[in-house]
């Protein structure tokens, strides 16, 4: 019985450690990418984000009290927040990535 389990557990440790470098490289593209185009769009979105918010100070007083008080500034920014988080992972899905070792071959 111990000498199947160590049989299994062999198997299993070879395994893993096969596809652990697999894993890490799909993982370190994946988080590279994903880092880059949030980082990326969300620097595009805070300067629209900024230039939002300095028309929505020139408001008139009393419609500006009125919007702060229905919190539409909170509003606009979970918007700009859920849009880059819509576009990330909308980047992330669409990756594809080829066997190096495939690629190395043609």
């Amino acid at each position: 019985m111990i000498a199947l389990l160590a049989g299994l557990w062999a198997k299993i440790s070879t395994f893993v450690l096969f596809l652990l470098p697999w894993l890490i490289e799909k993982a370190i593209k994946v988080i590279g990418v994903g880092f880059v185009s949030y980082y990326g769009f969300t620097t595009m979105l805070d300067s629209l984000k900024a230039h939002i918010f300095t028309n929505f100070d020139s408001l008139p007083t009393d419609l500006f009290a009125i919007l702060v008080l229905a919190r539409v500034d909170d509003a606009i920014a979970v918007y700009f927040a859920a849009f880059a988080i819509i576009f990330t992972h909308a980047v992330t899905s669409k990756l594809t990535f080829k066997n190096s070792a495939t690629a190395a071959n043609l």
